[in-house]
Parts: structure tokens; C-alpha cells; sequence
């Protein structure tokens, strides 16, 4: 692998992957996209680290196990997301460009023919999430109710038992009956969970793929309850 920058400010890596490779991160990115997700959200709704997501689709990390795919089919609501055509093994050289400026984040992979010439693969265009926070009114909103969904759900028992964050944001857009951004969800979920002591909610991969979330054994449904309060200010 070997990550570049020019002098436009364009990030370009490149690795030695196979097509077939090359397709599942085009479909991913393109999945991605169409649902309004940013990197970091989706990263968070797969129950990963910070800038799992972005390092693949930067090609800076690979990917390919089952387990991430299962979790994207579960997110993006498809049985099978993958391309069916180009399931060609044989690994070549690939190349990613990403570049942005104040509206719009760009991607682009190419595929080396010879040690000279390139064929582009795919090019991809999104909006900056920056750019089109400047133009919702719906944030104040979405925070509101993310806080009190949470409260709620902690009241009616849902962190008994762990539950991943792709499935608590369903519930919350369920119960809100509005989409959500996952970021904002995020954004309050990660006031509720720490330490035991500090917080009523833990955040665990243990027997599971991604982080699941949860209360901490001997934290009564009450003691959550009035910490969110005291969190979300509305003591």
C-alpha cells in the first residue's frame, strides 16, 4: 500500500487488490451514499472504531470478512448488495482518489493497466455534511428527539440486555416517525455510556462483531434514568 498526497490537496492510495474487491467497496460506498450516510456514520452503525469505514473506502485498511458484510446488509436493508458481474480474483494494481472542496467530497478508483496507463473504475460524488448542516432546520429537532426516544427506551428496559447501535437507530426513526442522522444519535448515545460508576451504559464487543450497547450490571433502571436527565439538562 502506498498513500500520496498532491498539490490540489488530492488523497491517492494505492494497494494490490483484487476486482471482485474493488466491487464490494464500490458498493459499499455507493449504498452509502444513496442513504445520506456519512463515513463516521456509517462506522458507528456497524458498531467499529473511529474511522473504520473511511480507512477502507480509502483503501488505507482492508476488509472483506463475512461479519462486516452482514452488518452492511443489516444497515443498508439488502439480502445481497454485491455486484454479480467481475467476480474476477486475479489481484491488479487500484488506485483511490479523494480530493473535496466546500460542497461536495469526490472519489475516484482506477485500475492500472501497465505501469503507465489507467482505466477509471468508478467515480463517486457526495454531498459535504458540513456544507448541508448549513441548510437544515431539523437539527435542534433531531437532537430532542434522539434524548427523549433514549429515555425512553432505557425506561421501557431496552439496555437490559445489549442491542446494536444500527437497531437502536431503527427504533429511534421507528418511534419518531422522521428520519434520523446516525451522527446525532451518536452524539447522545456516547453522554450515556462509560465506565461503571460514571455511567449507566456500557459499550461492549464482547461475543459480537461490532460494539453493542448496554446497562451496567447492578444500575437500576432508575439511577439511568435520572443521570440521562441530569446529561440532557432536563432535571
Amino acid at each position: 500500500m502506498e498513500k500520496l498526497h498532491d498539490a490540489n490537496g488530492t488523497r491517492k492510495t494505492r494497494i494490490t487488490c483484487s476486482p471482485l474487491y474493488c466491487g464490494f467497496v464500490y458498493c459499499m460506498m455507493l449504498n452509502r451514499i444513496s442513504r445520506g450516510y456519512t463515513t463516521d456514520e456509517l462506522t458507528f452503525l456497524v458498531g467499529q472504531d473511529d474511522h473504520f469505514i473511511s480507512d477502507i473506502e480509502s483503501l488505507t485498511a482492508t476488509d472483506f470478512s463475512m461479519d462486516l458484510y452482514g452488518s452492511l446488509r443489516q444497515v443498508f436493508q439488502h439480502p445481497n448488495f454485491l455486484l454479480h458481474e467481475g467476480h474476477v480474483r486475479e489481484e491488479m494494481e487500484h488506485e483511490m482518489h479523494s480530493w473535496q472542496d466546500e460542497m461536495a467530497i469526490y472519489h475516484r478508483m482506477d485500475r492500472y493497466v501497465n505501469e503507465r496507463e489507467t482505466v477509471t473504475i468508478f467515480q463517486l460524488v457526495e454531498e459535504h455534511p458540513q456544507y448541508s448542516d448549513q441548510f437544515t432546520n431539523s437539527v435542534s429537532m433531531e437532537v430532542e428527539g434522539c434524548r427523549e426516544v433514549l429515555r425512553l427506551l432505557i425506561e421501557e428496559g431496552l439496555f437490559n440486555k445489549p442491542i446494536p447501535p444500527n437497531d437502536l437507530h431503527n427504533h429511534v426513526e421507528s418511534i419518531l416517525q422522521m428520519r434520523i442522522k446516525p451522527r446525532y444519535l451518536q452524539a447522545e448515545l456516547d453522554k450515556l455510556w462509560g465506565r461503571k460508576g460514571k455511567a449507566p451504559l456500557k459499550r461492549t464487543k464482547r461475543r459480537s462483531y461490532g460494539y453493542k450497547y448496554g446497562l451496567h450490571p447492578g444500575v437500576s433502571i432508575t439511577d439511568a434514568i435520572t443521570f440521562t436527565k441530569q446529561q440532557f439538562n432536563t432535571l
